[in-house]
């Protein structure tokens, strides 16, 4: 009874503060909203986290937009926060609606037991999380999904350190880099979407050294080199893409075009024969398909921009029909002069 006195106050004087912030000017932060941020770490000295005047300073700051009858938080910022700073599920669920962007910064605070809540992954388009959330190996989280979420800068490598991960989902952002290699350390990972980034480099070997993992995405990002994958491992695979990246190649000794989809064949020198073709289906490995055969990469140009066969045999028919024309043109020649020279022997004999 002495808890529900206590929080009817503390909403009871909140309010009296939030109606004098009104009179003085702007409009009142959302009551839920403040109490969330109190939740979370914001000095009980700062009535308003949204002013400037009030001073950037603290655990929380937030940024609002200009709403009535109350404003409402749209960017949140944790930066410096103690070790025992919790992250409540309850305080970002009474944030999502509004929240657009979230940033963890020399923040390693207690995550929530359900990071993140639906309502806010849907809503954000920005996250950013530097030297944070130390402690999210102890969190039972098996899904990681981000996608969509403009998200750039690297992989971090504490990514590791979920090692309950069954999926993970990064794809439709803007990350950069390299596939970290602490990927290799999550023993249950089963879907690994990375498609439609800028990840560059090498694809690493110790992806098809994962045993439990049945779905791979590598579309649309700018790796280079060559497929490291055995076909045995592509096809065991569900799903594996890999179009979109112009600089990849695969080995034809080791691959065939019907397994490494969407992916050039390698020339002698490691670099892509030919232009990739533009598939990228979702089925089962073993029933994709390119639209090429093997035999048709040796016809077609090497890198160097070589003309292919299908042309030279062009050239080489029309230089012979150009050549017999030529040489009929001659033999005409030859015997109109000779029967010329005849008639003009006749004549001589005749006259004689």
């Amino acid at each position: 009874m002495a808890t529900t006195t206590t929080v009817l106050a503390t909403h009871a004087l909140l309010l009296l503060l939030l109606v004098a912030i009104s009179f003085a000017g702007a409009a009142p932060l959302d009551p839920e909203q403040l109490l969330a941020l109190r939740a979370l770490g914001l000095r009980p000295h700062r009535l308003d986290p949204c002013d400037d005047a009030a001073g950037a300073v603290g655990v929380v700051t937030a940024s609002c937009d200009a709403g009535v009858p109350f404003r409402r938080v749209t960017s949140l910022v944790m930066a410096n926060c103690s070790a025992t700073t919790s992250v409540s599920a309850g305080a970002l669920e009474a944030l999502a609606p509004s929240l657009r962007a979230l940033s963890f910064s020399n923040c390693p605070a207690a995550p929530p037991r359900l990071l993140p809540p639906e309502q806010l992954a849907a809503g954000l388009r920005a996250f950013s999380c530097v030297a944070s959330l130390h402690r999210l190996s102890t969190v039972a989280i098996t899904h990681l999904n981000l996608s969509s979420n403009d998200l750039n800068g690297n992989i971090p490598t504490s990514i590791g350190d979920l090692i309950s991960l069954t999926t993970i989902d990064l794809s439709n952002n803007s990350i950069s880099g390299r596939i970290p290699d602490t990927i290799s350390t999550l023993p249950e990972l089963e879907v690994l979407n990375l498609g439609s980034n800028r990840l560059n480099g090498s694809i690493p070997q110790f992806l098809s050294e994962m045993r439990g993992l049945k779905e791979l995405n590598l579309e649309g990002n700018d790796f280079d080199g060559m497929v490291p994958f055995t076909a045995n491992f592509v096809t065991r695979l569900r799903v594996f893409r890999a179009a979109g990246n112009p600089k990849l190649c695969y080995n034809r000794s080791v691959l065939s075009a019907e397994i490494a989809v969407g992916v050039a064949p390698c020339d002698k020198y490691g670099f892509p024969l030919m232009a990739p073709p533009a598939t990228a289906r979702s089925e089962r490995s073993a029933d994709y398909d390119d639209g090429a055969k093997d035999g048709d990469a040796d016809e077609a140009a090497d890198a160097r921009g070589g003309p292919s066969a299908a042309v030279l045999g062009v050239a080489i028919g029309l230089s012979c029909l150009a050549f017999a024309v030529i040489l009929l043109v001659c033999l005409c020649k030859v015997q109109d002069l000779g029967s010329r020279a005849k008639n003009s022997h006749i004549q001589r004999t005749a006259s004689v």
